[in-house]
C-alpha cells in the first residue's frame, strides 16, 4: 500500500547523466513512485514475469513501467545496474563472478559499496 502523503504528491521521473571519478559515466532514474516490494524484487530476478498487474495498481493508475523483461533492456547500456528503491539496495552484475546469472541474481550492495 501506497502511504497516505504519497498519495496525495504529483508523480515525477526525473533522468540525470553524468560522470565521477570512480564511475566514467552513469544513467540515473528518479522516481517517487512507492519503492520496491518483496515482489517486486521476485518479478525482476524473473524473465517474463511482472508484480504489476490491473487488479494490484487500481482503476485508471498508472505506474513506472513493468519490472521484469523490460528492466532487462537496460543491459544493452549497462554491465551493472543498480537499483535503490525501498529498502532494496542492490546491482545485477553480469561482469563479475556470477557472470551471466548476474542478469538475474541480484549482489546486495552495502554503503560502501555505494560510495565507490
Amino acid at each position: 500500500d501506497v502511504p497516505a502523503k504519497q498519495q496525495q504528491e504529483e508523480t515525477f521521473l526525473q533522468f540525470k547523466l553524468g560522470s565521477t571519478a570512480s564511475c566514467p559515466s552513469y544513467f540515473l532514474a528518479i522516481s517517487n513512485e512507492a519503492g520496491f516490494t518483496d515482489r517486486d524484487l521476485e518479478a525482476i530476478c524473473d524473465i517474463s514475469r511482472s508484480s504489476k498487474s490491473r487488479s494490484r495498481l487500481g482503476e485508471g493508475a498508472t505506474s513506472v513501467g513493468c519490472k521484469g523483461i523490460g528492466f532487462k533492456s537496460v543491459f544493452t547500456v549497462s554491465d551493472r545496474p543498480c537499483v535503490l528503491s525501498g529498502g532494496f539496495t542492490f546491482c545485477f552484475d553480469t561482469s563479475g563472478p556470477l557472470g551471466k546469472l548476474g542478469y538475474v541474481t541480484p549482489t546486495w550492495l552495502d554503503s560502501e559499496a555505494l560510495q565507490n
